[in-house]
């Protein structure tokens, strides 16, 4: 079947309206308890309005931003627009972390934290190695948090990381770079507005009538270039994509209680999982880059743990779905975690 009939069927479908106003014939809940929790503010028009935070921090020189994943997107992309006035750490690069430290301990210089759970570990390890002690610091987080309210740029709880761009996460890092913030807003808008007409010209339903056409013809590797590889907008396209169709990462363990793990990804990046006795280490062989982890802060030390983590399955929450039973585990200070087991077997695969 052509892409135009994919088109037409999700025109006829009105796909759009289903999503911004979901109910039983729109999707399944997943994780959700009613389909009001599910987060849709990013699809909310902006409202033009320059916070009295905003014109404050015009003072400083520089600013570097912390953070992983969606929380820390725009500032990259924004780094590379104006790398003057914007730096951004995701990694343990240790060369990166000694500059950003020396930079940091500048008053001229202002530091951002970016999570919006404010529990992320890596973003946490990172603020303590390079600005543990200072002053000029901030938090975007959806959280409140037990400091002054200048210090802190709270953003919607039903905005997700990776629609991070209508939020202070997003804004921001491209207001510092120098953009006009009402021409921001106003693009932002408009783009939202395009995106809700039911028209084969909306780039939106030009994209999902792609992935789905490439779906049904059982093409699962969709491949994203930029003119410029290092703007970083394709890295933030593939997570808007892959999270949001329900990226899966697929490969292989091999498990030796009890202090041995390595996982190989079939993915882009040869990205492979190590842990060794006290180490956690994960390793892109694409980009040769190696991330260093505390294994405390992980669930592995349960996992390699026989007995350990007997306990920790039989305290989970049991759902079956499909050939698999899945097990929902809780440990305090390291969020939830699920564990897939074979429905026959009961051999664990995931």
């Amino acid at each position: 079947m052509s892409l135009e009939k994919y088109l037409d069927q999700i025109l006829d479908q009105n796909i759009i309206s289903k999503l911004l106003s979901p109910n039983n014939d729109s999707f399944p809940l997943g994780d959700f308890t009613n389909y009001q929790e599910i987060p849709l503010g990013w699809t909310n028009n902006l409202s033009y309005k320059e916070p009295k935070e905003y014109k404050e921090l015009k003072k400083f020189n520089k600013y570097i931003f912390i953070g992983m994943g969606g929380a820390i997107s725009m500032a990259r992309i924004a780094s590379f627009i104006n790398p003057k006035k914007i730096s951004y750490i995701d990694s343990f690069d240790i060369k990166l972390i000694k500059s950003l430290k020396q930079e940091a301990k500048k008053s001229s210089t202002a530091v951002f934290i970016c999570s919006k759970s404010n529990q992320t570990i890596e973003t946490k390890l990172l603020e303590n190695l390079i600005a543990v002690n200072k002053k000029e610091k901030f938090y975007i987080t959806d959280q409140i948090l037990d400091i002054e309210e200048t210090r802190q740029l709270n953003t919607p709880k039903n905005i997700g990381g990776r629609y991070s761009i209508s939020t202070h996460l997003g804004i921001l890092p491209f207001y510092l770079a120098g953009f006009n913030l009402k021409k921001i807003t106003n693009e932002i808008n408009k783009a939202n507005e395009e995106c809700k007409i039911n028209d084969k010209n909306n780039h939106a339903i030009l994209v999902a009538g792609m992935l789905y056409k490439n779906y049904i013809d059982n093409k699962n590797l969709v491949s994203i270039y930029s003119k410029n590889q290092k703007d970083f907008i394709y890295d933030w396209l593939e997570q808007l994509i892959s999270e949001s169709t329900g990226k899966e990462e697929k490969g292989i363990c091999y498990l030796k209680r009890p202090h041995y793990l390595k996982c190989e990804y079939k993915d882009k990046n040869q990205k492979q999982l190590i842990v060794n006795k006290n180490s956690l280490v994960i390793y892109h062989k694409r980009y040769k880059k190696i991330y260093n982890y505390p294994l405390s802060k992980s669930y592995f030390t349960e996992i390699l743990n026989k007995k350990k983590f007997s306990e920790m399955i039989d305290k989970g929450i049991i759902n079956k779905k499909d050939n698999a039973f899945l097990v929902r585990c809780s440990l305090e200070k390291r969020g939830e975690i699920t564990f897939y087991f074979n429905s026959k077997n009961f051999n664990l695969y995931g």
